[in-house]
This record gives C-alpha cells, sequence and structure tokens, in this order.
C-alpha cells in the first residue's frame, strides 16, 4: 500500500520504515500553496519499492529532502535494477514537455549516480504526456502528475 505525507494519497495501514514527514525544502515555491506541492510516496511491491516525488509546475531539479534522501539509499543499496520515470502534467507530447520529462527522469538518474548506483543498473524513461495517476482537471491533480518514479526491482524497506 502506499504510504505518503499527502492525505488524499495515504493508504497505508502502519507507519511506514522511513519517516513520513515530508518538508518544504525541496520546492521552492512563490504563489499559493494550491500551485506547488512537496511530498513523496512509496510503496512496496513484491518486486521491490517504488518511490515517487513530486515537482512543482515546470521544474525538474531533484533535491531530495532528508527523509526522501534517506528512503532513496535505504533502497538503492539492495536493488539490482532500478528504473527511473519521469513524467508531466501535460496532455500534449510537445517540445517542452519532453524536455521536462526527460529532465525529471536525468536529474534522479544523475542524484542516484552520484549516491553510489551503478549506472549500468539504471534504465531511464520519460512520459511527456498521459500516464496520469490522477485527474488531471484540478490543480491538485496536475499536481499529483508531475512526478518522477524510481522503481528499486529486488528491494525491501529498511528497518
Amino acid at each position: 500500500s502506499w504510504a505518503t505525507s499527502f492525505p488524499l494519497r495515504s493508504t497505508a495501514a502502519s507507519a511506514p520504515a522511513v519517516p513520513q514527514k515530508t518538508s518544504a525544502e525541496n520546492v521552492s515555491c512563490q504563489g499559493t500553496s494550491a500551485q506547488c506541492v512537496s511530498f513523496y510516496a512509496y510503496m512496496t511491491t513484491p518486486e521491490g519499492v517504488l518511490i515517487r516525488v513530486f515537482y512543482r509546475f515546470g521544474n525538474s531539479t531533484f533535491k531530495p529532502t532528508d527523509t526522501v534522501t534517506t528512503a532513496l539509499r535505504d533502497n538503492l543499496r539492495s536493488a539490482s535494477r532500478i528504473e527511473v520515470r519521469g513524467y508531466t502534467d501535460s496532455n500534449l507530447d510537445d517540445w517542452s514537455n519532453r524536455y521536462i520529462a526527460i529532465e525529471r527522469a536525468r536529474k534522479a538518474r544523475d542524484w542516484l549516480v552520484r549516491n553510489g548506483v551503478d549506472a549500468e543498473k539504471i534504465h531511464m524513461r520519460s512520459f511527456p504526456s498521459g500516464n496520469f495517476l490522477t485527474d488531471n482537471t484540478t490543480q491538485q491533480g496536475r499536481s499529483l502528475n508531475r512526478r518522477v518514479e524510481i522503481d528499486f526491482r529486488n528491494a525491501s524497506m529498511s528497518s
């Protein structure tokens, strides 16, 4: 089940091994709180662990909070394969959305490599349009669709 600091998406029955508290240090946002989000979500699966990091509009900077860094580092040690996927909240597959989706995935991949992951383990994909998690017609929905997913295969949440 998913664990997250965002109440509408939380379905976890028990406390996760990594802290749920999330701060705004990975998002520098100007404007109202409805215009940006700063949180992550993760889920254990039979294949491993999936961690999602969400972005404000047009942003591709990957600077995880301490909490997200802990979750990532705990899982990268035991992963035999890692897939990094970048997404936008767009319905259009145009050059700017392709660029943002690729940059989100690339910057997450680069962070993983800088933190000790063998680049050969990492497979990168980008999705400039579609592949939405939720309704994309509201600001809240779009904020959930702007994300990078890091799929750790053969990993389990550390305790």
